[in-house]
């Protein structure tokens, strides 16, 4: 899926950039993984995000999959359905957000997560789940899909979850490189510093130019 132009294009990521700059995180003195795992959260001390137990070692690629959600005015937002706060269970593609109790979440990856449950393979008896944890997947049997440590009761979002889910994992090879080149991978844009086009999550030659 190409998302040029999207919330998810290199100028978010500049925007989000700026803002890091300006408000930086309070110094930490000592690690908080064990919380940030079960909460898609960052730690200062370590500098690493999680993302459903994925460990992201690139602040900016983090922020972009907005696993914590914002604040917002929904009475603001283009579509009346969100403005309302009806049919909150599905991503809008209008506004381009999911809304879970008054935050907006600016990807399909990150609103999943924020209806899922966090858990762990030894609180779960299904053999299938327990292997889905692993990694991902979907298990009929008990109607719920896994991404990471987080099951998910919704078997569309998870598919659409899963997708991202994929894109994220595959673009994390890119940051100890450079961190533009995994954001373009992740949204299919191009790197600013490396000039490298990506489409499907991987990079691509530029046509030649005209003469």
């Amino acid at each position: 899926m190409n998302r040029r132009g999207s919330i998810w294009g290199l100028a978010s990521a500049g925007a989000l950039l700026a803002s890091l700059a300006l408000c930086p995180l309070p110094p930490q003195d000592e690690c908080t993984c064990w919380t940030a795992r079960r909460i898609h959260g960052w730690c200062d001390f370590c500098w690493i995000g999680y993302v459903a137990g994925l460990p992201i070692r690139g602040r900016l690629l983090y922020e972009l999959v907005d696993s914590h959600g914002h604040d917002i005015d929904a009475t603001r937002l283009p579509c009346e359905k969100c403005r309302t706060g009806r049919d909150s269970s599905a991503f809008c593609e209008t506004c381009g957000v999911g809304l879970v109790s008054g935050k907006a979440y600016l990807s399909k990856l990150g609103f999943a997560l924020a209806r899922g449950i966090v858990t762990s393979a030894a609180d779960v008896k299904c053999a299938l789940c327990k292997k889905n944890l692993t990694d991902h997947g979907w298990c009929d049997a008990c109607r719920r899909g896994a991404i990471g440590n987080t099951l998910i009761p919704d078997k569309n979002l998870y598919t659409q979850a899963a997708a991202e889910w994929s894109r994220l994992k595959n673009a994390l090879p890119f940051l100890p490189r450079c961190e533009w080149c995994a954001i373009a991978s992740f949204t299919d844009t191009r790197c600013p510093n490396c000039r490298l086009d990506f489409r499907d999550g991987r990079p691509v030659e530029s046509p030649p130019s005209k003469p």
